[in-house]
């Protein structure tokens, strides 16, 4: 039988059929949809579906916010978030994903990401009685009042760039270097104090009644 092919409609595949694959056996999604509030009558799409795609746009052809409609009309939808949900590209504009980008921020995105990677850490066994912090800084370019709640300031810069302001970044990781803490930090924040948490504490993981993992830390050295 005969195809007319100018009904036919050609999708870039590429990896992004293996990145939401990965964002749903990580329960990427399932995770955020617990931790941050939304009315279920209000939405048809959760937070946690708007993040997947979010991850889906900066891991394969990174767009800004108001792109990313344009490049999941391109995209297989039924294969990257299934048949029920029947999501459409036109759902994930600017507004809809600049409004989940408020909901994480509210939500305490630490807790958050923690969650996520303390689920994938207990997925494949990765031991946490290792843990290691350190800090890096961010320089940034502008103009800062330090009306926000992160204090961009001049500070000490590890990218050596003294003359512009800048942010830090502090991260736990396991022995294996896996990260399962991150948080933002002043520009003037002291290395040092920020050495003297834990480094080689234990973490104690547990199920919280919506099933995502979170730790309770134990005291270790301290430097």
């Amino acid at each position: 039988m005969p195809v007319d092919v100018s009904t036919l409609k050609i999708y870039r595949a590429g990896v992004s059929a293996v990145i939401a694959a990965l964002c749903d056996t990580l329960r990427i999604p399932k995770i955020i949809d617990g931790e941050v509030e939304w009315d279920q009558a209000q939405c048809r799409l959760s937070p946690g579906t708007r993040v997947k795609a979010l991850l889906i746009n900066i891991l394969v052809h990174r767009r800004a916010l108001n792109r990313v409609e344009r490049f999941f009309r391109d995209q297989d939808m039924e294969i990257l978030f299934g048949s029920d949900m029947q999501v459409r590209a036109e759902e994930l504009n600017d507004d809809a994903l600049g409004r989940v980008l408020d909901k994480l921020s509210a939500s305490d995105p630490k807790t958050i990401f923690s969650s996520v990677a303390l689920n994938a850490a207990a997925m494949h066994n990765v031991p946490l009685d290792g843990l290691h912090v350190d800090t890096t800084s961010i320089s940034v370019q502008g103009q800062y009042d330090g009306d926000g709640e992160l204090d961009i300031t001049f500070g000490y810069s590890k990218d050596h760039r003294p003359d512009l302001k800048q942010f830090m970044i502090g991260l736990t990781v396991t022995r294996e270097g896996l990260p399962i803490l991150g948080r933002s930090l002043n520009g003037n924040t002291s290395v040092v104090s920020q050495g003297n948490q834990r480094t080689g504490g234990q973490a104690e993981p547990r199920k919280t009644q919506r099933g995502n993992i979170r730790c309770r830390f134990r005291s270790g050295n301290h430097r």
